[in-house]
């Protein structure tokens, strides 16, 4: 650091003072100490000296006043007076924490003797722990004397995991083979695009595999009265076992109907006929013969009163591969679709 002419010139006089050197400065000038300072080395070395010695008494006051400070703001925060032998009665004095916290982890591995700490249980485990003077214990304030206020704290972390190798897990059982099968049966309506005089529907030359037949849901003719007058839910359906018993009966429907749990073994899928075809598909043997020439399974006729239709339909059984599902084999597990669809060979719009 520099300093001005005149600071330095009363720091040298300061010094001088200090070292009993030159007592008569204060009557000298500027000029005449600044001169004495660069050109007499005894002066100039007293000028070192006193600084020297200024900076150290510095230092040390400096951590004179720490340490006192420090003092102070412990025995105040741990309340203690000026004797250090009072203590507050509200103050809590804790000797010694134990927690016992042991880890084993044995994993595959045969073991004949056990750790000794693991054979003598937790409080084994902290008494040796507690005689030990290792690292794991933490000695209080260090006063010397017959009064040591000691703190340990000693913690064990007692985890045994143990996997003994050998011993073999239990294997979940396998899934038992399915013994049932399962059937559905839904129900399909097909026309064509071939209206005659008002509303009337004539496909009486199509085939069973005739690209011209369309379904009559979602299809162009969809909205035709042909279509609409035929509802699936007009057709009752039963599924028969193979001595002919009726297992179930339910209506037509374009979701299906599913019956489940059924044994393995063959079964019959039939459109019912009535004898009378009043709003229900009815017996003709002249159909049917027609029908079977055409490539049909089957035929009848139904009279819909309300839609105020007279049809003639040909039947058809058809699985998803397209096979003729009318009689069916399941197996066990096995689960089959089996569809029943009538084709309108003719619609004819009954007179008011």
């Amino acid at each position: 650091m520099l300093l001005s002419f005149g600071s330095s010139i009363s720091i040298l006089s300061n010094s001088l003072a200090v070292e009993g050197m030159n007592q008569d400065m204060n009557n000298q000038d500027s000029s005449q100490i600044y001169e004495k300072f660069y050109k007499d080395d005894s002066f100039r070395e007293a000028y070192y000296n006193y600084h020297k010695q200024h900076h150290q008494q510095e230092q040390q006051n400096q951590e004179s006043r720490y340490n006192d400070n420090y003092d102070n703001n412990e025995k105040a925060s741990y309340n203690y007076n000026n004797n250090n032998n009072d203590k507050s009665k509200d103050n809590v004095s804790v000797k010694k924490i134990n927690c016992n916290n042991i880890n084993v982890n044995v994993n595959g591995l045969e073991l004949n003797v056990f750790p000794p700490f693991l054979n003598g249980g937790e409080g084994s485990a902290a008494e040796a722990q507690e005689d030990s003077t290792d690292t794991s214990s933490f000695a209080g304030n260090g006063v010397d004397g017959p009064e040591i206020n000691e703190f340990r704290f000693i913690c064990l972390n007692n985890n045994n995991n143990t996997v003994i190798g050998g011993e073999e897990l239990p294997i979940p059982p396998e899934p038992s083979e399915p013994t049932t099968a399962t059937l559905t049966v839904n129900k399909e309506v097909f026309g064509c695009d071939n209206s005659i005089v008002g509303n009337n529907m004539d496909c009486q030359q199509m085939t069973n595999t005739d690209t011209a037949w369309l379904p009559c849901i979602n299809s162009v003719i969809s909205n035709y009265l042909a279509c609409l007058g035929l509802p699936p839910s007009l057709f009752d359906i039963e599924v028969l076992d193979n001595q002919g018993n009726q297992l179930q009966q339910f209506e037509g429907s374009t979701q299906g109907t599913t019956i489940e749990n059924l044994q393995p073994g063959t079964y019959t899928v039939n459109e019912i006929k009535y004898p009378s075809n009043i709003n229900q598909l009815g017996e003709s043997l002249n159909d049917e013969t027609t029908c079977g020439v055409l490539g049909f399974d089957d035929g009848g006729t139904l009279e819909n009163t309300n839609a105020a239709f007279n049809y003639i339909i040909c039947i058809e059984y058809e699985d998803e591969q397209g096979n003729d599902c009318k009689t069916l084999t399941l197996a066990a597990g096995e689960e089959k679709t089996c569809t029943v669809k009538n084709y309108i060979r003719q619609a004819s719009q009954l007179m008011a």
